[in-house]
């Protein structure tokens, strides 16, 4: 789990040869060939950053964009992504506030950002920090517009957020309350039978135990990292279920970006 934590591994995966299955995490070092084998569910972080600028410049009509990083390599990986997206769109940030990992100090990040001419933010960070810098956005009067990825834990930042915000936050799995199909429905069953919370990143792994267990049976006993890795994605491409959750297409090489928002 966490771009920081997988890179800490990639060398061991490399020497040993272990395939990384589903990672949470959209870091692009997982996607441009990496030195060990990989299967990545999920898409892309650069998937994510493009639906936000897309979402920020195209749909709000907003040129200038600030960038709330958490400084670690989460946030440096983010960052490149959302700088690659903001240049596709012939821009650049209008500023880059940075705050710790594992603190809510975002003041000095905010105060960096109001300075500037921003009129939205695309956040890179944990749900605590990032609701702790909108509601200070907003004792400041300020109107801005946000953005955040997946990994933020969109449950965990709606249920900070008091008042009403311009938030949208990009998903990789279908909204598990409403989707509709008999895997999103058998999953709510054993969340209710449980009593636990329907979340996004509960569905993430639903998914990932579902499509594992689904390409296990694929292979034959004692499994084989090849028939496995190669079963994984005959799963992604054959299973009609899970291409109508994903609203994959028959040429889609890749899953797509769900949104959430808060208004």
């Amino acid at each position: 789990m966490g771009t920081p934590t997988t890179s800490a591994v990639k060398s061991m995966l490399e020497h040993a040869q272990t395939p990384l299955l589903m990672p949470y995490t959209g870091a692009e070092f997982l996607r441009k060939k990496p030195k060990f084998k990989v299967f990545n569910l999920r898409a892309s972080y650069l998937d994510e950053a493009k639906e936000q600028i897309n979402h920020l410049v195209d749909e709000l009509g907003h040129s200038k964009i600030a960038l709330l990083i958490q400084a670690d390599e989460f946030g440096i990986t983010l960052q490149k992504s959302l700088t690659t997206a903001l240049r596709m769109k012939g821009l650049a940030p209008q500023a880059i506030g940075r705050f710790r990992r594992n603190t809510n100090e975002v003041e000095k990040a905010l105060n960096q950002i109001l300075q500037s001419e921003a009129t939205a933010v695309a956040m890179v960070g944990t749900y605590e920090p990032l609701a702790e810098f909108i509601r200070l956005s907003q004792q400041h009067k300020k109107q801005l517009a946000f953005t955040t990825v997946s990994f933020a834990s969109s449950e965990g930042l709606l249920s900070k957020l008091s008042h009403p915000s311009q938030l949208m936050i990009t998903e990789v799995v279908p909204n598990p309350a409403s989707c509709k199909g008999n895997i999103c429905d058998n999953f709510r069953a054993l969340l209710n039978a449980q009593s636990q919370p329907l979340t996004h990143a509960i569905f993430e792994g639903y998914l990932n135990a579902l499509v594992f267990s689904r390409a296990a049976k694929m292979c034959p006993l004692p499994f084989n990292n090849n028939c496995v890795l190669k079963a994984l994605q005959n799963v992604i491409n054959q299973d009609l279920e899970l291409r109508h959750l994903f609203k994959i297409s028959p040429t889609q090489k890749k899953l797509p970006i769900f949104r959430s928002y808060h208004t």
